[in-house]
């Protein structure tokens, strides 16, 4: 079964010895900063990102993008007048001054190519026409998980199984704030060990034998 925040909180609080939200010297929203903290390391470790689709309606070259995406698998445009999505090249930004040098004069027309620029930033080329202003790019890629915020949120991006090493971190930099160095270094040995085991587990199940992505849900 998936462990709530409220759930995973109580777990921590039962490590260190401090059972007593109202009663304690860490704070409950301490502990879901500690316990994202670990959310992200085991995410990042485990190579198990969410990858969402994203859609854009670009009128000109620039497109503002949000930061989201850690990087961009895929771009697709819903191409005039067939009104079907058509893939579009990648490149990189050195690569795309190369073919394009004076790329900011060159005609409009349907775009094939995308290029990410900048964290918030990409360039689709050509330039959309009239027939193409303003449809719909559709950026695809991993993005880091929702945070836990509300009691009843779960961790959606690891399986059931290795929600039960999240609050050992947790614990870990609680004792560190409680300047209970052994304890801290022992929670932290236990974390390490458990995301090591569940490397094992979560790569080992994937085709291939290599990391698994979830599947593409839209944003």
């Amino acid at each position: 079964m998936p462990k709530t925040l409220a759930q995973l909180q109580a777990d921590v609080r039962q490590i260190i010895g401090q059972p007593n939200a109202g009663q304690t010297s860490i704070t409950d929203a301490q502990l879901a900063i500690w316990l994202n903290d670990a959310y992200r390391r085991v995410v990042t470790d485990l190579k198990c990102f969410p990858v969402v689709n994203t859609d854009y309606t670009p009128t000109a070259l620039a497109v503002s993008l949000n930061a989201g995406h850690i990087q961009i698998d895929r771009a697709r445009f819903s191409v005039a007048p067939q009104n079907e999505f058509e893939e579009l090249e990648i490149i990189t930004y050195d690569e795309f001054i190369r073919r394009h040098p004076d790329y900011e004069g060159d005609d409009t027309g349907a775009p094939n190519t995308f290029v990410r620029t900048a964290v918030r930033a990409g360039i689709i080329y050509p330039a959309p026409n009239a027939a193409n202003s303003g449809r719909t790019l559709r950026v695809s890629g991993p993005v880091d998980p929702t945070a836990l915020s509300a009691s009843t949120d779960v961790p959606t991006a690891l399986t059931d199984n290795i929600h039960d090493i999240l609050p050992n971190y947790a614990a870990y930099r609680a004792f560190q704030f409680l300047s209970e160095t052994d304890k801290s270094t022992q929670q932290l040995i236990l974390f390490n060990q458990g995301l090591k085991a569940q490397r094992g587990v979560s790569q080992g199940g994937a085709r291939g034998n290599k990391s698994w992505w979830f599947s593409e849900v839209d944003s």
